[in-house]
């Protein structure tokens, strides 16, 4: 691909559940569109006795607003442990009690620091995520604690085609920012990539890429949004150089 051909990729496509705002940091110069690929819809979990349980992991925002919505104020009322910077001070902002955050946000890590710390040994843990998360999590903990799991939010293809995104694609050389496997495979039922250009999230959405011999471009050092927003204008601004 020429540098002529590089110079017009300032189109940004964010196919991402939330707002475009959350993208703010992008250069104001370029074209960013939003196109969600995925809805998240809560799961009403009211019924639940909070008191059953002594510890509550998130390791998402969608796990936290869903959690929200079903207990209002009595989430502050539970220990929570977290991972990841921003998932803490979002927590931290709202009320919660923060037993245990792990700075990095990776669930890897996460499980190794709690098990190494002995912190919920044989506790009543309950880890609470989507319905289409793995099952590290519980695989892990089974024998250091007694772990269950709830899905407390349900995520879902958007199913209806887009036409103003055909038509960008059709006429454009963009870059497809994806920030979760499912954004990418909704994305891949409806539209073809071709010529375009690919932002990830972090390593899980990047391996998922990778492994439907797609190539991802760029990744930010820690999975955010505002990381990522940075890693699209340095990869621009060097592809014009």
């Amino acid at each position: 691909m020429n540098l002529k051909i590089f110079q017009l990729i300032n189109n940004i496509i964010l196919t991402h559940s939330g707002s475009i705002s959350d993208f703010s940091m992008i250069n104001e110069k370029f074209n960013v569109y939003h196109f969600p690929m995925i809805e998240i819809e809560p799961i009403d979990l009211k019924k639940m006795k909070l008191k059953d349980y002594d510890y509550f992991i998130f390791t998402s925002k969608n796990g936290v607003d869903s959690f929200i919505s079903s207990f209002e104020k009595k989430y502050k009322t539970i220990k929570a442990i977290c991972a990841g910077k921003n998932l803490y001070e979002k927590m931290k902002k709202l009320g919660f009690e923060i037993s245990y955050n792990c700075k990095y946000p990776y669930k890897e890590k996460l499980i190794d620091e709690l098990i190494k710390s002995n912190k919920i040994k044989n506790k009543e843990v309950l880890y609470l995520t989507g319905n289409l998360s793995d099952n590290f999590i519980e695989k892990k903990l089974k024998n250091h604690c007694k772990v269950s799991r709830k899905n407390i939010y349900k995520t879902t293809h958007v199913s209806v085609v887009n036409h103003e995104l055909k038509k960008i694609l059709s006429k454009n050389i963009c870059i497809l920012i994806f920030t979760s496997p499912s954004s990418f495979d909704s994305f891949t039922k409806k539209y073809k990539i071709k010529n375009q250009k690919i932002g990830a999230i972090g390593k899980t959405t990047m391996d998922h890429i990778q492994n439907n011999n797609f190539k991802v471009d760029f990744t930010p050092k820690l999975p955010s949004f505002n990381d990522l927003s940075k890693e699209i204008n340095k990869y621009i601004n060097k592809i014009k150089q």
